[in-house]
C-alpha cells in the first residue's frame, strides 16, 4: 500500500512518523537512527534519500556543532 501511494518504503514511513509526532518536526539523526532500528550509515542512506525527494531536511545542531536534525517540511507531512 506503502509502495501504491508512491510513500516509499516501511522504513521512510517509520522515520516521516517519527518527525511528525517529534515536538516541532525535528529529531537529532541518532535518536532516529536509534528509533527507527538503523545503523548510522543505514539512517544516512535513508535520509540522503529523503532528503533528495523532498520529504525532510537537514539542519546542523546548534548545541552541538556534531549534531544534525532532520526536520519534517509540509513535503514530508503531505
Amino acid at each position: 500500500d506503502l509502495s501504491v501511494a508512491g510513500a516509499g518504503t516501511l522504513a521512510d514511513y517509520s522515520v516521516l512518523y517519527s518527525l511528525y509526532g517529534a515536538p516541532g518536526r525535528r529529531v537529532r539523526l541518532s535518536d532516529l537512527a536509534d528509533a527507527a532500528m538503523l545503523s548510522r550509515s543505514g539512517m544516512t542512506r535513508l535520509v540522503n534519500r529523503l532528503e533528495a525527494a523532498g520529504y525532510l531536511r537537514r539542519e546542523p545542531c546548534a548545541d552541538d556543532g556534531r549534531g544534525t536534525f532532520a526536520v519534517l517540511p509540509d513535503a514530508g507531512v503531505e
